[in-house]
């Protein structure tokens, strides 16, 4: 490992991120279903992008620590800005565990790579030992592949945030675990494929921006509660759905899916979901199948699927030449 002078750098962004939460936290005003809540998605979004800017600019881009092959399995316990150097190899437990709060790291680009045999090994873990609160903590630019459990696995109240990260993984699978104990997760820019479940998001209150999932036997499986999804994709995944929501009162903005073996979107069990300005394109079933419980569908468009829409889906607008506003769901 290779230690660098970085004096104060991790108790200043420490402080500046617990700061920058609670007082986004203190500004968020009362909003309603709808359009509207999106402001407040919009807010927690641009929060976490400042956060991450801030982050940067006090790190002055330079690691504390280097991480190198020499090193896995390595365990953060200390808050520092964090580099993987090189590209690395695991065979079985997690190459990398973060349990401290104020942690970035950074992969540089590299990769860390199981060998797929261990079906219990997980590249990446951010966990809450001993309800420790393990928060502030960034994961960001690198490749998880072949880890048999999950590529990135996530059981920490946050906030935390995951980005601009591609996870491969094998046939049983998970690109990114968001356990049920995980809170304030936000992820961004990522990419999960040949995965069983491409995202599977148990935790609540946490925001995926811009992810895709391809060719995964299912690309968002959400039994969790209380989750904001603004415009991710799903296509190719080859099993089931695109999205499938088990959970309650999650809410999918401008989302889409496309070319699934089964349904586009899927909402079973759960209630009080919405799925807003979503499209549903060429897949096997049914474009949205609602099979929850007081369900917002509205302003979608679902086009050359099996069957565009399940017929508890209000289908306001039946050809895409009338429109009579936001509430209209469309059927090409």
């Amino acid at each position: 490992m290779k230690k660098c002078m970085v004096k104060n750098s991790v108790y200043k962004i420490c402080a500046l991120l617990l700061i920058l939460f609670f007082s986004a936290r203190a500004t968020v005003q009362p909003i309603f279903p709808g359009e509207n809540l999106w402001k407040l998605v919009s807010r927690i979004g641009l929060t976490s992008d400042i956060i991450e800017e801030k982050v940067c600019d006090l790190a002055c881009d330079t690691c504390d620590t280097d991480i190198k092959q020499d090193d896995i399995p390595f365990t953060i316990t200390v808050p520092g800005v964090y580099c993987l150097a090189e590209n690395v190899n695991f065979t079985t437990g997690s190459a990398v565990t973060i349990n401290s709060n104020c942690v970035v790291f950074d992969l540089l680009g590299h990769a860390i790579e199981g060998d797929g045999v261990d079906m219990n090994s997980i590249g990446i873990r951010v966990v809450d030992v001993l309800n420790t609160f393990t928060a502030n903590v960034t994961v960001k630019n690198g490749i998880i592949k072949k880890a048999g459990s999950s590529q990135v696995s996530v059981s920490a109240r946050g906030p935390v945030r995951i980005r601009n990260m591609q996870l491969i993984g094998g046939p049983n699978s998970c690109g990114l675990l968001l356990s049920g104990d995980s809170k304030k997760v936000f992820v961004d820019d990522c990419v999960a494929c040949n995965c069983e479940n491409g995202f599977l998001l148990a935790g609540s209150f946490c925001i995926f921006k811009n992810c895709v999932a391809i060719n995964n036997d299912n690309g968002f499986l959400i039994p969790g509660d209380n989750n904001c999804l603004f415009k991710c994709k799903a296509s190719d995944n080859n099993v089931g759905n695109g999205f499938k929501i088990e959970g309650v009162k999650n809410i999918l903005r401008k989302c889409t899916a496309t070319s699934n073996a089964e349904n586009g979107f899927r909402l079973d069990g759960g209630g009080n979901n919405q799925i807003i300005g979503c499209s549903a394109i060429c897949n096997n079933e049914f474009g949205i199948d609602d099979k929850g419980d007081q369900s917002i569908i509205h302003n979608n468009v679902a086009n050359v699927n099996g069957t565009n829409y399940s017929t508890e889906v209000d289908l306001i607008v039946t050809t895409v030449t009338v429109n009579t506003g936001f509430w209209a769901n469309i059927s090409c």
